[in-house]
């Protein structure tokens, strides 16, 4: 048996690392939650993966105050497979959510017999707003606001809300 014949200086090295990585995991994992609540390491933005953690239950919440006047069945459209499915969680009631442009992964927005007639919030990054991808689908469009999220003063992301009428 292999536990038998090891040597107790042996077991001590195997009992002080185990005590090391549990330490070590411990105080990586603490660094981590630390990280996303409030940064303290300074890193561009690109860089920083704790800001892609934040404001999405937010921006949600936005989304369905928005969404409050265009009727019970009205659906999400984004332009972007993460914002899709984020916004799908995040946005209370979960509405049906669709993803429109991009010829990689998702593919483009087509017409579905259950959002027919209905309206539909368009959530869209500030500087990627392109309107007119899908507005031939839809009889009318209205602007709906601007949110930023912002995160101890720095503006972390900012969308572009549309109303869009009638699909």
């Amino acid at each position: 048996n292999a536990a038998e014949s090891m040597s107790p200086s042996g077991e001590t090295w195997l009992r002080r690392s185990f005590m090391a990585a549990l330490v070590f995991g411990l105080l990586f994992t603490a660094t981590l939650q630390a990280q996303l609540a409030h940064p303290f390491f300074d890193m561009p933005q690109k860089r920083e993966i704790s800001r892609r953690f934040f404001g999405w239950e937010e921006l949600g919440k936005q989304a369905a105050e928005r969404m409050a006047d265009l009727g019970g069945d009205a659906f999400l459209l984004t332009s972007r497979y993460q914002i899709t499915s984020l916004m799908a969680y995040y946005t209370p009631e979960r509405p049906l959510s669709y993803k429109v442009g991009g010829k990689k992964r998702f593919g483009d927005f087509l017409p579905d017999a259950a959002v027919k007639g209905k309206n539909a919030l368009y959530i869209i990054e500030t500087e990627r707003v392109d309107l007119g991808r899908i507005e031939s689908f839809f009889e009318r469009i209205e602007p709906a606001g601007r949110h930023r999220i912002m995160r101890h003063g720095e503006l972390i992301r900012e969308f572009d809300f549309f109303k869009r009428y009638n699909y």
